[in-house]
């Protein structure tokens, strides 16, 4: 709930592991062992934001961290691990919530310098690279999750499949030793936001008071504000005035009132009966600067009024409104 005063002088694996136990008479001499490699990796649920749930409004892209885990059966050797994609050669990866798509990448760092991706196409910096050493059974491998800032997209709930590939060797000789399908996922958030703002303002979602100050009331003076909202929900927003569409005197005993007009977007708002005013739009995702209700208000007679200070209270309830 938020509130402007007005005022005047008169205002969110299959562990295939495998062991190619050779039964027969013993072990055949010379023949290769296998890179005895395993992957552990879960699903990752994003949560990088400020709300721990994907807001479409903010302005700066998160990471999620997560980690998967190789294991070895002691022996020295490289290894690599890979990430599939369902989106080709798009910039972006695709989580999906019925018919939406909310666009999201996989990187080695929080830099977001190297997008991880699959074989065939994927170069030494494109993978995940480590080396066992003789006695090392064990690694754990560090990946980023990111979604880019200021998607619109209605709330729900995001996700994709990936496979996970391990392999034995360099990306010039491999083996392909141990694979997961995981799922990346992410929640959208059910958004509303109001602003408060000087005529012709962009949104600042921190602004949610005003003061309106007349100085000396006269019949007919006029001031300006902009309402802003934005939501990815649709939404409903209601004025409702404390001192029933009146100034009212700030001695609390002085019975005097001044009446004023409250127009949006130049259209006198019909405040009869001390109604409240309710500004609403079903099933929308606005912009980032949300939908804008430019607003003034202007003083009625103020004749037979005492001298003194005059206030009122406008309270603003927003909420969304699918």
């Amino acid at each position: 709930m938020h509130s402007y005063r007005i005022q005047g002088a008169r205002g969110g694996a299959t562990l295939l592991l495998w062991m190619v136990a050779i039964l027969c008479c013993g072990i055949i001499p010379g023949a290769a062992t296998e890179g005895g490699l395993s992957l552990e990796v879960n699903n990752v649920e994003w949560q990088g934001g400020p709300r721990r749930t994907y807001s479409v409004f903010d302005t700066v892209s998160y990471a999620q961290s997560a980690t998967l885990t190789v294991k070895n059966n002691g022996s020295p050797q490289h290894f690599f691990v890979t990430f599939s994609s369902n989106s080709g050669n798009a910039p972006l990866r695709k989580a999906a919530s019925g018919g939406d798509e909310l666009g999201y990448q996989i990187y080695d760092t929080a830099g977001g310098l190297n997008v991880l991706k699959d074989l065939p196409g994927a170069t030494s910096t494109e993978v995940l690279q480590g080396v066992f050493g003789a006695g090392e059974i064990r690694k754990t491998l560090n990946f980023v999750v990111s979604i880019p800032a200021q998607q619109a997209k209605p709330p729900g709930q995001y996700v994709d499949k990936i496979r996970v590939t391990l392999y034995q060797g360099t990306l010039g000789s491999y083996t392909e030793e141990d694979s997961s399908t995981i799922s990346i996922s992410a929640r959208v958030a059910e958004l509303v936001e109001v602003a408060v703002l000087n005529q012709g303002e962009s949104f600042r979602p921190e602004a949610v008071t005003k003061a309106l100050d007349f100085g000396i009331l006269t019949e007919g003076k006029s001031l300006g504000f902009d309402l802003r909202v934005r939501s990815n929900a649709g939404y409903q927003m209601t004025l409702e005035s404390e001192g029933g569409w009146r100034l009212k005197h700030s001695s609390g005993t002085d019975p005097s009132k001044i009446p004023y007009n409250l127009s949006i977007n130049g259209i006198v708002a019909n405040t009869s009966g001390e109604s409240a005013v309710v500004l609403a739009r079903k099933h929308v995702i606005t912009s980032a600067q949300g939908d804008s209700y430019p607003c003034v208000v202007t003083i009625g007679t103020v004749d037979g009024a005492s001298a003194g200070i005059y206030r009122d209270n406008i309270l603003l309830t927003v909420a969304t409104h699918q």
